[in-house]
């Protein structure tokens, strides 16, 4: 079992095709607790993993493209492949990462943007959440966080945050950030989302982490008011 990927389910939802440490139906749970109707909806599971959530969003009648680059995704596509096609399923399987997909498609190309575990992996946060805008009008959101009601992000590699320091390199010294749950909602206003929803109780740790750390996931689901179109940045404000 390794413990960073997803597990895989059979049709009956009991049996694992694969296994692993994170289990999809948790994520469902969450999905479920957002209220929204999958069934005929145009879905982008983005930075994926094994793809083991993105096979449940299709067997609940959604229309997945489930996109990750990294090693998960190439160990497990011929299985979704199989049960995708034994199934009836409507599965599509790509390997562009964030940066990718938010160049290649439109504002309209998707219903619901699915981005589970990738926010905290980058260096510049507010730019992954802004590029999200411009993909889809709905966007489900989870990021690991800290406790607080500040505006705080925090070295994931610094003390006390994950306790599992054999997970990195010796000589590494970022891997992202855990932020706090106010400072992820500000963040999101700020790029033109409304309608924030919290999905997951601030004081549950949701679902178990394989390598645990200081804070709480959180879950998070919202409208986007504002279409951003990548030129936001580059606009001047004489001084």
């Amino acid at each position: 079992m390794n413990p960073t990927h997803q597990s895989i389910y059979a049709k009956d939802r009991v049996n694992k095709l694969y296994e692993g440490g994170w289990d999809p139906l948790s994520y469902m749970k969450i999905i479920n607790a957002a209220g929204l109707d999958l069934n005929g909806k145009k879905i982008l599971d983005i930075g994926g993993n094994t793809g083991g959530l993105s096979l449940e969003m299709a067997r609940e009648g959604a229309h997945v493209t489930v996109s990750d680059p990294g090693p998960p995704l190439q160990v497990t596509s011929k299985i979704l492949i199989a049960v995708a096609q034994e199934e009836g399923l409507s599965l599509n399987i790509q390997t562009d990462g964030l940066y990718e997909c938010s160049e290649k498609y439109s504002s309209s190309t998707f219903d619901i943007v699915v981005c589970f575990g990738l926010l905290y992996h980058f260096r510049n946060p507010h730019d992954v959440i802004d590029r999200l805008n411009r993909i889809s009008p709905i966007l489900l959101l989870g990021t690991h966080t800290i406790a607080g009601n500040d505006y705080r992000m925090v070295n994931r590699l610094s003390p006390g945050m994950i306790t599992r320091k054999d997970f990195f390199s010796k000589d590494q010294v970022f891997s992202g950030y855990h932020i706090t749950k106010p400072m992820v909602e500000r963040m999101l206003m700020a790029s033109g989302f409304k309608n924030i929803k919290l999905l997951t109780d601030p004081s549950v740790d949701f679902p178990k982490k394989s390598y645990p750390g200081v804070g709480n996931s959180g879950y998070w689901i919202c409208e986007r008011a504002t279409l951003l179109t990548g030129k936001e940045n580059w606009i001047y404000y004489p001084r």
